[in-house]
């Protein structure tokens, strides 16, 4: 060790040129007898031979020209044999170029020059030496694509290509760096940014942009060409192969591809995968025994074992998971809610398991709706084709109004990618999930409060559940069974051997397209046996998911491990039936909330503070003035009946005002809807709750404390946006001033003037006073009527 230390700092100190380091070798080479003796000698030859000059005669044959009795360049280059390498770096660069190697040392990037002397005698005299540029050089080693698959799993190129340089330091380590732009990787000032090898640019701007040159030409006809793909699901490689692609492991119908690579979305940071579960995706642990494929096949069970009394919950998730391969044209979006506590996020853990070798994690479900973008929600849903990403925590409690907004942006993206894109889903294609932008993930999300609106519902499979109905007490209940079973890989070894299936009767029945025809008659076959239409066509995507597990697990004669037929066939009816029903409550939360506000706008309900008394300004909350009777006293009343409060004042922004509405103006508003139904307070509250701020445990009864309100009231707390009461989005304009403007009741006799004040009342709602002018009032509430039936 003491011999090597001394070579290279000899060498870093004394060597300029080539004939240097010759004479350097050739003596130490003299040394042999020493270096034996100090158990050196295999470094020692390496440095001695072969001679340095004997490849001069090849410096001609120019780059990626073979060495005699050596290698290619790029082998030179990658190689641990100690050798001279000649480089001819282009014509640019006036003379070639030299990288000098051995397995331990890069000692750098050297030029050929030549000097020429006066004549003598009649004869010019030229010698020829080598000069170092540079102790350290890099090239590029490789480029590689960047595609992604369509429909039929035919690709085609996205963004620029990525080049992986490296770097070799004096001390002989490579520093490699992948996957850069080809900005970044033509640019030798930033490639010495990025490397951090410790290595740094000539001072002389001509030594940077000869370091420069040989980056970017040395082995360039020998640069490796490589695919990377930046999206899972089916692929056709360049061999026309039908490949499922996974960042942690892909599979085609012969087995696993270890050469099929699987990268982050086009534009992600650099490591985004790392960091993710979605990189810990993987289908290529396959099942290689009887004894393996049992164990493989349990995990099914196991899932279902989850929720002993609620077997519709296993049903759905399992079906969704096995029906994402098949990639249907419409799909069912299963969305599990439940109150804090109840285990919805660690069912969901399910697709983990099942997908990845990681550790079931709720903590790493890839997306968390409060947290995430709707922008960060379509690139995954779109990035994971043919599997099933887990959306988790959906909710109102605990969130400004501007985080609900963004995670109602985020869920309603979300949910919309898993819809598919069958010709019957309009709210998808007029969505903006068109032609070539369609998601193919199927979508699972959880949440404490239910989907938002009625054209989510439509096409979710909706699956409310309580404390209880998951096993989670005590040690060894049945999710910490199922844990272990997936820490022992069990299920995602089921779920590749059916992706390998999957291939394998692609391949035998004609290709991807022939097997997505196929399940795409499985599925409306089913779905054509039932009457509702829709709430069908949502669930059957489970069934065909089941139909191929089934197929697939009696090839393997296991079929017993699942539930029986007839059993499966009352599930999904049931499932069918909760769809319509869910369906049918959304629409009445709609159709309850649209009666709530035209009762306000239009005087037939009022609002009061939350002391009971009269709001400012009044008129906007249900208030008129009292006519009775002859009285023209002035005095406000409230119109029609009690509905709830409002809270603030005309000086509070808009954004914190909240209108609560009581038990009894929900009775009402439900009378007035269901034209005098049987009040069930259940089945309203389930109504609203979309559309309130949901208090403890999820009710949607909430007691809040609110801004510039010092008295409390108990019922469904909404914003006044969800009831279209928002002064601030009327006609998209906003307050210039909250001072209150009077009507001058003396001065109007003109409709001008009750043009301009039902202007203001319409725009700028909050900020008008005609409380002394009950023409005005009538005029500017038959005016808001018509707005509303207008919009």
């Amino acid at each position: 060790m003491q011999l090597r230390r001394a070579v290279e700092e000899e060498v870093e100190s004394s060597v300029t040129t080539i004939d240097e380091a010759g004479e350097l070798f050739s003596e130490l080479a003299s040394h042999v007898d020493y270096a034996e003796a100090s158990g050196e000698a295999e470094y020692l030859a390496g440095l001695s031979a072969p001679a340095p000059l004997t490849l001069m005669t090849d410096i001609s044959h120019g780059a990626g020209t073979a060495i005699p009795g050596a290698r290619s360049l790029r082998e030179a280059l990658e190689s641990e044999v100690p050798m001279w390498v000649p480089v001819d770096a282009s014509d640019a660069m006036r003379g070639h170029r030299f990288v000098i190697a051995d397995r331990h040392r890069a000692y750098g990037l050297w030029e050929r020059c030549e000097q020429r002397f006066p004549e003598t005698r009649g004869v010019a005299e030229t010698r020829t030496y080598h000069e170092r540029v540079s102790p350290w050089f890099a090239w590029q080693q490789g480029v590689s694509e960047i595609l992604v698959a369509g429909l039929d799993g035919s690709t085609e190129r996205v963004g620029e290509a990525a080049t992986t340089v490296v770097v070799y330091t004096p001390r002989g380590v490579r520093r490699m760096l992948p996957d850069l732009s080809d900005e970044d990787g033509d640019s030798i000032r930033r490639v010495v940014a990025k490397a951090k090898a410790g290595v740094a640019l000539p001072e002389a701007r001509v030594a940077i942009d000869k370091v420069n040159n040989a980056l970017r030409t040395i082995a360039f006809d020998e640069r490796a060409a490589s695919v990377k793909y930046a999206c899972t699901g089916w692929i056709l490689d360049d061999d026309g192969v039908l490949v499922f692609g996974a960042p942690g492991g892909s599979v085609d119908a012969s087995g696993p591809r270890p050469d099929v690579c699987v990268v982050a979305p086009v534009g992600s940071a650099p490591g985004a995968l790392k960091t993710s579960s979605l990189g810990s995706l993987r289908v290529d642990r396959l099942a290689k025994d009887d004894e393996a494929r049992r164990h493989a096949a349990e995990s099914i069970s196991l899932t279902l074992g989850i929720t002993p009394r609620r077997l519709d919950v296993g049903v759905a998730v399992i079906g969704a998971i096995f029906s994402a391969p098949l990639m249907l044209a419409t799909r069912g979006v299963v969305f599990i809610q439940g109150g804090a506590g109840t285990g919805k996020s660690l069912e969901a853990t399910v697709t983990t398991g099942f997908q990845t070798d990681e550790h079931p994690d709720k903590n790493r479900l890839p997306i968390s709706i409060p947290k995430s973008s709707k922008v960060g929600a379509k690139v995954i849903a779109g990035w994971a084709r043919g599997l099933t990403v887990a959306g988790d925590d959906w909710r109102i409690e605990g969130l400004s109004q501007v985080d609900e907004r963004a995670a109602r942006g985020t869920l309603t993206t979300l949910v919309q990618a898993g819809y598919g894109a069958a010709e019957e889903a309009k709210g998808t294609q007029q969505g903006g999930l068109r032609a070539g932008q369609v998601s193919q993930a199927t979508v699972l999300v959880t949440g404490e409060v239910g989907p938002p609106d009625a054209a989510q519902t439509s096409r979710s499979i909706h699956l409310r559940v309580e404390k209880g109905d998951f096993d989670l007490a005590g040690p060894g209940n049945a999710y910490d069974r199922w844990v272990e079973c997936a820490d022992a890989g069990a299920p995602n070894m089921l779920f590749s051997s059916y992706i390998h299936w999957l291939a394998q009767r692609a391949d035998a029945i004609g290709g991807l397209t022939a097997l997505m025809r196929e399940a795409e008659s499985v599925r409306r076959a089913w779905a054509s046996t039932r009457t509702e239409e829709r709430a069908s066509e949502t669930v059957a995507s489970l069934a065909v998911g089941w139909h191929y597990l089934r197929a697939f697990l009696d090839d393997w004669l296991l079929e017993s491990v699942l539930p029986d037929e007839a059993a499966l066939a009352a599930v999904f009816d049931t499932l069918v039936r909760a769809n319509v029903d869910v369906a049918e409550t959304t629409s009445l939360g709609a159709r309850l909330v649209e009666a709530l506000a035209a009762m306000i706008q239009g005087g037939s309900g009022h609002l009061t503070s939350h002391s009971n008394g009269m709001p400012t300004p009044a008129g906007r909350w249900g208030w008129s003035v009292r006519t009775s009777n002859g009285d023209e006293s002035g005095h406000m009343v409230g119109m029609g009946p009690k509905l709830g409060w409002v809270s603030g004042t005309s000086h509070t922004p808009e954004c914190d005002r909240r209108v609560t509405i009581g038990v009894d103006g929900l009775k009402v508003a439900w009378s007035d809807v269901t034209g005098g139904q049987q009040w069930s307070r259940e089945t309203a509250e389930r109504a609203v709750a979309p559309y309130t701020e949901h208090g403890a445990k999820g009710s949607p009864k909430s007691k809040p404390r609110l801004a510039d309100t010092p008295d409390r009231r108990e019922g469904y707390v909404m914003r006044l946006d969800v009831l279209g009461l928002s002064s601030e989005e009327a006609d998209g304009v906003a307050i210039a001033s909250r001072e209150p403007l009077t009507c001058a009741v003396a001065t109007h006799s003109d409709g001008a003037h009750h043009d301009f004040a039902t202007h203001i009342a319409l725009v700028h709602g909050g900020s008008l006073d005609v409380s002394g002018c009950q023409e005005c009032c009538d005029h500017v509430s038959a005016r808001h009527r018509e707005a509303k039936a207008l919009r």
